[in-house]
């Protein structure tokens, strides 16, 4: 109220802020994160989604050890799975892997190359046996808790290699098993960067392109990343002469002739860096939902008509969508190849 009194009644006030609590008052109670929103996969119907991972891991665990019987699985390996398939149950992500099994075999029933596992995931012995994997994680000495533990509350990530030119047949068959609207690629961003930013601005403002030209050179980049502006004119600058440059120089304008100070130059451009320029579709990401996504987040066409979200990544993770990596890698490809050439070799020669 002693805010506004310079301007605004006593009555108005009153009024205003009893509106104000009115209007909050009215708010419900609701939670900006989701519940992990996994998508249903059709299991035997004597079954739950719990104990169909358990089944087909000792199954799993049995033919990958050569094993008839489970006397016959060393304790070590019983132990692990025992725990891992405890820790799934607790967390409530058995469903989330009977989603990855289901595509990895899919793929490997229909000779889609797959890669033998990347990152954390490759500490699963659940994954091994569901052959999401190629990696002994006990043989090998991983953590399981550096991919999954009770600390760790966001989704369990499972990035999967695919042969590249047959990454669209796996997104097809995820988008025909749980239906098209509830499959999507995801959106990314393409920010503006200090050099592109840097460029834009001087281009408007009429700055000489040499000038715009020399002091983007000036900018480092470190692993792919241009240092932001306001590094630059700081006192911690990697380039004295950008930072005297933006106190001390004066530019002209090459239509006008009117001089434009290189400081309001730097100032604007500084004020839009890391804004959002163009947008374009997430490498790997797929997005697969329980429930239909357009009820509940807004989507798009890219150009080639296929349907992207409009939220980014970490945001859909937020709301607790389920991410999948889609990885197309050449190397697959070519080893795949190589396979086929030689079978035809074979076959020449016989």
């Amino acid at each position: 109220a002693q805010l506004f009194r310079d301007h605004l009644d006593d009555e108005t006030i009153k009024e205003a802020i009893e509106n104000t609590l009115e209007v909050a008052n009215k708010v419900s109670r609701y939670e900006l994160t989701g519940e992990a929103r996994i998508p249903t996969i059709p299991i035997p119907p004597e079954h739950t989604a719990d104990t169909y991972v358990e089944e087909i891991s000792w199954l799993g665990l049995l033919e990958r050890l050569k094993a008839r019987t489970r006397n016959e699985i060393p304790p070590v390996y019983k132990q692990r799975l025992e725990y891992e398939l405890k820790m799934l149950q607790q967390m409530g992500f058995s469903e989330y892997f009977l989603v990855v099994w289901d595509y990895i075999k899919y793929a490997r029933d229909n000779d889609i190359p797959v890669g033998p596992g990347r990152g954390s995931a490759a500490g699963s012995l659940v994954a091994y046996v569901l052959k999401i994997t190629n990696i002994d994680p006990v043989h090998h000495g991983l953590l399981f808790e550096r991919f999954l533990n009770p600390e760790r509350k966001s989704m369990p990530d499972i990035d999967s290699d695919f042969c590249i030119e047959r990454r669209d047949d796996m997104i097809k068959y995820v988008t025909e098993k749980y239906g098209s609207e509830r499959v999507a690629q995801i959106i990314t961003f393409n920010r503006m960067t200090s050099k592109a930013v840097l460029k834009d601005v001087g281009r408007v403002l009429g700055i000489p392109y040499k000038k715009a030209d020399e002091m983007a050179k000036l900018i480092p980049v470190s692993r792919g990343k241009p240092e932001k502006l306001k590094v630059m004119i700081s006192n911690e600058t990697p380039a004295q002469e950008f930072k005297d440059n933006y106190e001390n120089t004066i530019c002209i304008n090459a239509e006008t002739g009117t001089e434009v100070p290189v400081r309001q130059w730097i100032d604007m451009a500084i004020r839009i860096e890391g804004t959002n320029k163009t947008y374009g579709v997430h490498a790997a990401g797929v997005v697969i939902s329980s429930e239909p996504l357009d009820e509940l987040v807004p989507l798009q066409k890219n150009n080639e008509g296929a349907v992207i979200t409009q939220y980014f990544m970490e945001d859909l993770e937020f709301l607790g969508l389920l991410k999948m990596d889609f990885l197309g890698l050449k190397n697959l490809t070519t080893l795949q190849k190589t396979v086929d050439y030689i079978k035809q070799t074979q076959n020449l020669i016989v």
